[in-house]
């Protein structure tokens, strides 16, 4: 299981969404369970939605649609730093 925090996750899917819409997102977020067993989040505002895929260490970015507009790789990206607010 991948050991990257959720509040950090979170941090990251609140800065993206503020970067791709110029507005501080009002998040909601789910739990996901397949086949019984925790997998990650998703996050969603008013009109974006996010997935966390915990053990992919991705997260995929879609728009009002559900199309995926970005994927990041969180093996890539470095959730040690504090996240600016």
């Amino acid at each position: 299981m991948n050991s990257i925090l959720p509040q950090k996750v979170r941090d990251l899917v609140r800065q993206i969404l503020a970067d791709i819409t110029s507005k501080i997102p009002d998040l909601s977020e789910t739990f996901l369970i397949r086949d019984g067993h925790y997998c990650g989040y998703r996050f969603r505002d008013a009109t974006m939605s996010a997935v966390w895929f915990a053990e992919e260490a991705e997260i995929k970015i879609y728009d009002e649609g559900g199309k995926t507009i970005r994927v990041v790789d969180l093996n890539a990206v470095d959730l040690t730093l504090e996240q600016a607010a």
